[in-house]
């Protein structure tokens, strides 16, 4: 009995060693650029993070934070995110930035057809064109003159909100509105596989 408590001890100290925290992970992480930038980002226990391009300090420091998928959220004053990864080596990798749209940005979508009532599938129109979301998932971007702009997949967040995501792989995010039109709150940028290059902890 007495080792069956000593292993199950053993396997919840290894499970709380290997969860980062905030003191775990601070440090500072390097990363060179096409050989001719060199970005450092310092991330410090209190939550707050540094950016240095080629030694230079940014004016404004930002935030850092973890989520509850084990990832590392930075945002600045705009609310732009980005989203890092950290490595089994305690390295981080940049796998998405999400741009947060200005208010001034936030253009509300009328919905002008609903194929299928109290859905959100429909036309919604905007200045400059429309989007269509079809029950299958799937969704079109048309121009002005009809022409296609883009077209993607759909589906319903668990936060209810609207993730289309584009041809590119970027989501754009929709709040749905209680008149059942649609504003864009933010766009989602997957980072490329050749840009996904871990900052390597050197502090």
């Amino acid at each position: 009995m007495k080792n069956l408590i000593l292993i199950i001890a053993v396997i919840v100290l290894s499970a709380c060693a290997s969860v980062p925290t905030m003191k775990s992970v601070a440090g500072t992480y390097e990363r060179k650029y096409d050989n001719e930038v060199t970005v450092r980002v310092v991330l410090l226990e209190n939550g707050i993070v540094e950016s240095y391009a080629n030694g230079k300090k940014e004016e404004k420091d930002g935030k850092w934070k973890f989520t509850k998928e084990g990832e590392i959220h930075a945002s600045n004053d705009d609310g732009d995110i980005v989203v890092l990864r950290i490595n089994e080596d305690s390295s981080l990798t940049l796998i998405e930035a999400i741009e947060k749209a200005p208010n001034e940005e936030q253009v509300t979508l009328k919905k002008i057809k609903s194929p299928k009532i109290n859905s959100v599938a429909g036309t919604y129109q905007v200045e400059g064109g429309k989007i269509v979301f079809l029950d299958d998932g799937s969704w079109e971007a048309f121009e002005k003159d009809g022409e296609t702009q883009d077209k993607g997949k759909w589906e319903i967040s668990k936060e209810g909100e609207i993730h289309a995501t584009d041809s590119k792989g970027d989501i754009g995010v929709f709040r749905i509105n209680e008149d059942s039109s649609i504003t864009m709150l933010e766009v989602r940028k997957k980072a490329p596989k050749k840009e996904q290059i871990p900052f390597k902890k050197i502090k």
